[in-house]
This record gives structure tokens, sequence and C-alpha cells, in this order.
């Protein structure tokens, strides 16, 4: 099994999730912690994620966000580190 559980529940298989949602996240107290992940996604591979290590009470949790410009001026705004893979 992998070190961080993928995707926002357990019932969802891709581990994909809106920037909306990400939001929704990070208001009920989930952090993220640096560096935030840039790759190309794997399923469409002419498209860029962002994946990116949620925490909250000690317990990480990996999301990744499709490109867009609200991730994209979310991240600068909130001077979060980048690292391509």
């Amino acid at each position: 099994m992998a070190p961080f559980p993928f995707g926002k529940t357990s019932t969802d298989s891709v581990g994909y999730q809106s920037f909306a949602e990400l939001m929704q996240e990070l208001d009920a107290g989930w952090q993220i912690g640096p560096p935030v992940y840039v790759m190309v996604n794997p399923v469409q591979k002419n498209k860029t994620v962002f994946r990116m290590v949620l925490w909250r009470d000690g317990r990480p949790r990996v999301v990744s966000v499709p490109d867009g410009p609200d991730i994209r001026q979310y991240l600068l705004d909130c001077h979060l580190s980048q690292e391509s893979l």
C-alpha cells in the first residue's frame, strides 16, 4: 500500500479534485505541505496536474488538482514552492 492515501475519500479511486474542492479541504483545516509537485497527468499525457500532500492532525493525504488559472494563482499568492516531476 502507498504511504499516503490518494484522493479525498476512500471511494475516490482517481484521486483528483477540483480547485473548489481543494479550497473546501483547506477551509476544513487541511494544510498544504510544500513542495507542490507539478507533473504530467498520468492518464491524459497532454495535461498538467499539481500533486500535493495535505496535512491535518498529523495525518497526510495526497491530492491532485488539474492545471488551471485558479490553482496557479493560489500557489503564487501563498508562495508555495513547486517542483517538477
